[in-house]
């Protein structure tokens, strides 16, 4: 694992800038803040977003975006098991936004629920190693949760399965006074530790780094969610084509509609 002492000392002596006004700006914010920010620094970027999001559009349709992608400095927030490490430029930026009806408190218990299979149906293998029981996060009592896991999965048409080692980690934000919702957020940050293994060759996975924001509005969630992604499917073809980014783009949507469905049964 390696860490970045020197790296972490002048981003925290680095003068405070405006929060931007745009997605992309907004989602290299939260992930270069989830550690080092505190919770008012994340709130303005909270009210930012909502300002950002067009909520009312979202009730039809989600909306994708493609933010820039992460530099050299964003990469070493986190600490990555790879060697050599991979060259963030080329992971390619996706964002998608949501709006589904859920209590911000049962997508407490589903973001740190641990069986993510009885919810989604999607790995071929899941399992998650809690830094420590999660009741508290759930009860709104612990400020943060985190786990360690490993993910196995199947893409069809012949590409092949990989697995993978992963980190997540969620933080509990409180709205501001100047947000338009009440209540509290949810940051969620997930990266691979290190790159995938395949069962096959002229296929990679090196990278992934996701940001995730939850807010509650008028009873529902808004889901902001980029992730930065560097994946060679072989003939399937890359996350540089439009056909897999929109591929993934559209998972992440029907992710979306299989939470809203658990919210709507109470929670896992």
């Amino acid at each position: 694992m390696r860490w970045y002492p020197m790296l972490a000392l002048l981003v925290a002596c680095k003068a405070v800038e405006p929060v931007p006004e745009d997605i992309d700006g907004l989602l290299h914010l939260f992930w270069t803040s989830f550690d080092a920010a505190d919770d008012a620094r994340v709130g303005e970027a909270l009210v930012a977003a909502a300002a950002a999001v067009d909520e009312e559009a979202l009730l039809k349709a989600y909306e994708e975006g493609t933010p820039t992608r992460l530099t050299v400095e964003e990469q070493a927030l986190v600490p990555l098991e790879h060697s050599p490490l991979p060259d963030p430029a080329l992971a390619r930026g996706l964002s998608v936004t949501t709006r589904y009806t859920c209590d911000m408190g049962v997508l407490a218990e589903i973001l740190v629920f641990e069986d993510q299979n009885a919810i989604y149906d999607t790995y071929d293998a899941y399992s998650r190693e809690f830094d420590a029981p999660t009741d508290g996060f759930v009860a709104g009592e612990d400020a943060r949760a985190g786990w360690n896991g490993d993910i196995t999965s199947t893409i069809p048409l012949g590409v092949g399965t990989y697995s993978y080692p992963f980190r997540t980690e969620l933080r509990w934000v409180p709205l501001p006074e100047e947000h338009p919702s009440a209540g509290e957020a949810i940051i969620a940050r997930t990266f691979m530790r290190d790159a995938a293994v395949w069962d096959r060759e002229a296929r990679s996975f090196p990278q992934d780094y996701q940001i995730e924001i939850y807010w509650p509005v008028d009873g529902d969630v808004v889901h902001l969610y980029g992730f930065w992604r560097e994946m060679d499917m072989g003939s399937v073809g890359t996350m540089e084509d439009n056909g897999p980014a929109q591929i993934t783009v559209g998972q992440v949507n029907v992710w979306d509609k299989k939470t809203e469905k658990a919210c709507a049964d109470g929670g896992p």
